[in-house]
């Protein structure tokens, strides 16, 4: 980065520190502190990250076939999605048979919001989850 931009950069950031009220600054300077390292990893890391990448998989590539390996890569993400929303569910079903009223009302939303309950339905359904029916 040339001097020029550097100042500039730095400009901006005054600025939009200016422009926010003084509750909000220092979140705001998290926030751009967070932008700042993530553009560092990108400049610095990734490529490398995506050298080693297509070093990696270039060979699996080649045997199968793009489509297959698209596939394969489909279903490991579809795997590791269903993973982590597993134990995000079993945490807050954990959460609920504890007793806590935010993870009960949160869980009670979801059913009318996601699934299209009706409110007595979505309580009756987590009230049998607190219960462990």
């Amino acid at each position: 980065m040339s001097n020029t931009a550097a100042i500039i950069a730095l400009q901006l950031v005054i600025i939009i520190l200016l422009c926010e009220p003084r509750e909000r600054r220092q979140k705001t300077v998290r926030v751009l502190s967070a932008i700042f390292f993530v553009g560092i990893i990108v400049r610095y890391a990734a490529p490398a990250v995506i050298g080693f990448l297509v070093e990696t998989f270039e060979p699996v590539v080649e045997k199968i076939g793009w489509p297959y390996f698209m596939c394969a890569l489909v279903g490991f993400g579809y795997i590791v999605a269903l993973c982590v929303a597993w134990r995000r569910d079993a945490k807050e079903n954990k959460a609920i048979r504890s007793g806590s009223q935010e993870a009960f009302d949160k869980r009670v939303e979801e059913y009318v919001r996601d699934h299209k309950y009706s409110r007595e339905r979505a309580l009756a359904v987590t009230t049998s989850i607190r219960d462990g029916k």
